[in-house]
């Protein structure tokens, strides 16, 4: 969340983002920043505000409970003395708030069981298989690049068996293309990303080293799966403003790169972070519906 001084701050820098009405910008963008782009996250943040609204306020009404049961299954355990290995010891885990909803953990351990409940659709072929993923942020064309090409890297004095596992493997490692947590949300950084990512999943992306004039290609076989990972929920750009509010940063990152690659099946696996609970999963859902639909009534 940004401070009421900071967007004050901030807005003093705001200029009008040219044939997007109401979106506002601090310095020019490029990348897959388009008029076109920017039109369509302005219009999936307007049908979006309200459920993520919704879902924000209940991140803190849930954090408050958080704070307010452990206190109180603090001094309980305390007052009678259990210790924190006693199977009597009181946690927060499975509580019920005011209105019957178990704010962390399951309602029951139907779902928690191997082999029960149902998949809610088939797995594509493309992420079959055993998920042995790496992450790292793809803002770096080289290192994206290098992370593409991880089946074919070779460190020193290597163990043959590396060799043999990889010869024999018949799935794709992944490689968390991470525009999230592990780096700062830097506009250039997220426009270089969004452009790295694109040549990856378009198999196009090429980089020359300035001091050894070296050219990094991506390999022509073994290619890792990138699965994009955009923003936390709660997460606010600091330099895109619809009328006087930050955007989200996961809708920026996400409108984007889905308004690129939405009709490449293989772009639109993304890895979703920190998710809090059952609500806030249904948002993402809705999110990627909604942009479904905006998508194929504009084609």
């Amino acid at each position: 969340m940004l401070s009421p001084d900071f967007i004050q701050y901030l807005k003093k820098e705001l200029k009008p983002v040219d044939g997007v009405n109401d979106l506002f910008e601090i310095r020019n963008g490029g990348g897959l920043e388009t008029q076109q782009s920017l039109s369509f996250l302005r219009d999936l943040y307007l049908k979006l505000r309200e459920p993520l609204k919704k879902v924000l306020k209940q991140r803190q009404l849930d954090r408050d409970f958080f704070d307010q049961r452990t206190r109180a299954c603090y001094e309980y355990n305390r007052k009678l003395g259990i210790d924190f290995l006693d199977p009597r010891y009181e946690t927060v885990i499975g509580h019920e708030d005011g209105q019957g909803r178990t704010v962390i953990g399951p309602k029951n351990d139907f779902y928690c069981r191997k082999g029960y409940g149902k998949p809610i659709a088939p797995i594509p072929e493309y992420l079959n298989g055993n998920h042995v993923t790496l992450f790292g942020p793809p803002d770096d064309a080289k290192l994206s690049i290098n992370a593409m090409n991880a089946y074919h890297r070779k460190i020193k004095d290597e163990p043959e068996v590396i060799a043999e596992l990889l010869d024999r493997t018949k799935t794709s490692p992944k490689w968390g293309a991470d525009d999230e947590d592990s780096k700062t949300p830097l506009r250039r950084d997220l426009i270089e990303a969004g452009i790295n990512l694109t040549g990856c999943l378009e198999g196009t992306l090429t980089y020359q080293d300035p001091k050894s004039q070296k050219v990094y290609q991506l390999a022509k076989d073994h290619l890792i799966r990138p699965i994009k990972r955009f923003p936390g929920l709660a997460l606010p750009c600091t330099f895109l403003f619809y009328q006087d509010e930050p955007m989200p940063l996961h809708l920026y990152d996400f409108a984007l790169h889905f308004f690129r690659n939405w009709n490449n099946p293989e772009a639109l696996a993304f890895y979703v972070p920190k998710l809090e609970n059952e609500e806030e999963a249904a948002y993402v859902q809705l999110m990627m519906k909604t942009a479904e639909e905006m998508i194929h009534a504009a084609h």
